[in-house]
């Protein structure tokens, strides 16, 4: 059996072999050798195949996106956006460009661009389970709790086994300060991802919110276990005495 990374690597041997032979019909084997070194965290070897790909092939909106998402991986998001826009420019229906389009958006803290493209990539494939999730979390930031819990509703319904869906309903709940229902939320969420951490933290708070601070200390316990030590965890199991 090959590792991943052994299979990454004698992936990229082919191509480079493919390249060799055909120099100037390898657009397909750059932006395939450009994804392989993308899933081996070099994004830097990745953006200089899926260049090669453009230049060989500017009207590949495939293309353009990938090479987004090793921009965005470097922290280039601007980069990320223009490329993404031309890949909508070429493909005006491509959902997954909205989708990760919106994605950059909310991260800058764009929300309305980020909601209008989510609604786009919805409308283009009204499947799209991550496109309602994380239009669920924009809706969040903002404030509009029922408008999330409707996505997040949707998501769940279109996969039931979502594990983030059901923790970021349980939030969106829980800042309406209906903290039974988040609890089962949590509950459901960690059902299914038995080590997501932020879900643990996450309960830890609601129980905390109903006295319930034996349950409480015992899931943040959990989270930091399991290697999510956010600031406000540390600061509150220090209080606790239970961390020095």
């Amino acid at each position: 059996m090959y590792s991943k990374k052994q299979l990454h690597d004698r992936a990229i041997q082919d191509y480079d072999h493919a390249i060799r032979l055909k120099p100037d019909d390898a657009a397909r084997f750059y932006v395939n050798r450009g994804n392989a070194y993308s899933e081996k965290g070099l994004p830097d070897q990745a953006i200089q195949d899926y260049d090669k790909a453009i230049q060989l092939n500017p009207n590949d909106a495939f293309t353009y996106k990938n090479r987004a998402g090793a921009n965005s991986i470097k922290g280039l998001k601007d980069h990320a956006i223009q490329d993404y826009n031309q890949a909508i420019r070429i493909n005006p229906n491509y959902a997954e460009a909205y989708y990760s389009r919106g994605t950059i958006y909310s991260e800058k803290g764009l929300f309305e661009q980020a909601i209008k493209d989510f609604d786009r990539a919805v409308s283009i494939k009204p499947g799209y389970v991550a496109a309602y999730n994380n239009r669920g979390n924009v809706y969040a930031n903002r404030q509009s709790y029922d408008r999330a819990i409707q996505d997040y509703d949707q998501a769940i319904k279109l996969n039931p086994d979502l594990a983030e869906a059901y923790h970021n309903r349980g939030k969106a709940l829980q800042s309406k300060g209906v903290i039974d229902r988040a609890i089962e939320d949590y509950d459901e969420a960690i059902r299914l991802k038995p080590l997501y951490a932020h879900a643990y933290g996450s309960r830890g708070t609601a129980f905390d919110a109903l006295g319930r601070h034996r349950d409480a200390v015992r899931d943040y316990k959990r989270q930091y276990e399991l290697g999510s030590r956010p600031e406000w965890l540390v600061k509150k199991l220090r209080d606790l005495g239970v961390l020095k």
